[in-house]
């Protein structure tokens, strides 16, 4: 929008945000239309997408929200398997796939597969032990730049 075409009525509108669309036709939750930090953008549950440019924020349709909100966009890690929920955290234990291969996550800690070993393999117990284990270990140590300032010359 260029502010040319900013009038009083579209300025009440965006401060009203965020707008009600409707109702998902599946899930039943509300399908809301906001503006982000990042642009205008649709949400639905824990499902968020951005609006595409040529989508107007302020009169964008439900049926047109959900068909967005259905597209997947997202790159990150795919979820190979559920194996139930942490004893403790009471988090979901899933395996995903990941850039470097199959993990063990509990949404906090991540422990990659062995390799050769298959995603079918692992039970929960066998993942809740791993985790543990990784957690108990802390985190990884970083190598140090020492290197790099030895090849200088001062």
């Amino acid at each position: 929008m260029h502010h040319e075409d900013a009038n009083l009525e579209i300025a009440l509108e965006i401060l009203s945000l965020p707008r009600e669309i409707g109702k998902h036709p599946e899930s039943g939750e509300p399908v809301l239309a906001d503006l982000g930090r990042y642009g205008p953008y649709l949400k639905c549950g824990s499902t968020n997408r951005s609006l595409p440019s040529g989508e107007d924020l302020l009169t964008i349709e439900l049926q047109r929200a959900v068909e967005i909100l259905n597209t997947n966009t997202r790159k990150g890690a795919e979820v190979l398997r559920e194996l139930g929920e942490h004893p403790d955290s009471q988090t979901a234990v899933q395996i995903k796939s990941g850039r470097y291969g199959p993990y063990i996550t509990d949404g906090s800690t991540n422990v990659s597969l062995k390799k050769g070993e298959s995603p079918e393999e692992i039970d929960l117990a066998a993942a809740v032990e791993r985790l543990a284990a990784k957690a108990a270990a802390g985190p990884s140590r970083r190598r140090s730049g020492r290197g790099r300032a030895r090849k200088r010359k001062a």
